[in-house]
């Protein structure tokens, strides 16, 4: 790679992609996005907890917080991937939200798309996150590949 890589993946404008057919394409893109709307929602949601949590939290606001929380961040990935296509493979980004789920295979339907997998993510016993992946290629992930390992017995 050159000392540059952003010369390589120029920053997308935020309402349409560039479509450059030069720009190489890729294998596969991954987000953690921003779960929450606000600073009060961030702070309701630790409120909630039933268990104090295990470590600190070191994510900066401008990491955790964005309008629209995480359905709108993956939802304008999902709306920059249509112009994009096929220049990057799968795109996937983990959600922090059950609810989101739901909200974006139905945005992804909306679209036409019915090439995605979800899966859950678990980190120890407590805590949950949930990954969302989808292609307008027609390859798909083996569906082993899908399932979370407590299913793989």
């Amino acid at each position: 790679f050159p000392e540059n890589v952003s010369s390589l993946f120029p920053t997308l404008a935020p309402s349409k992609p560039q479509h450059n057919t030069r720009q190489p394409s890729l294998d596969f893109t991954m987000c953690n996005p921003p779960f929450y709307n606000s600073q009060e929602e961030m702070l309701s949601s630790a409120e909630t907890k039933s268990h104090v949590p295990f470590s600190a939290c070191t994510g900066a606001a401008v990491e955790m917080i964005a309008p629209g929380g995480e359905v709108e961040f993956v939802s304008r990935m999902i709306d920059e991937s249509l112009h994009l296509r096929d220049r990057v493979q799968w795109y996937t980004s983990m959600l922090g939200k059950l609810s989101s789920v739901t909200t974006l295979v139905e945005l992804l339907i909306k679209h036409n798309n019915h090439n995605y997998a979800v899966t859950e993510l678990v980190q120890g016993s407590k805590t949950k996150r949930w990954a969302i992946a989808w292609s307008w290629g027609d390859r798909r992930p083996a569906m082993v590949r899908c399932l979370p390992p407590s299913r793989l017995d």
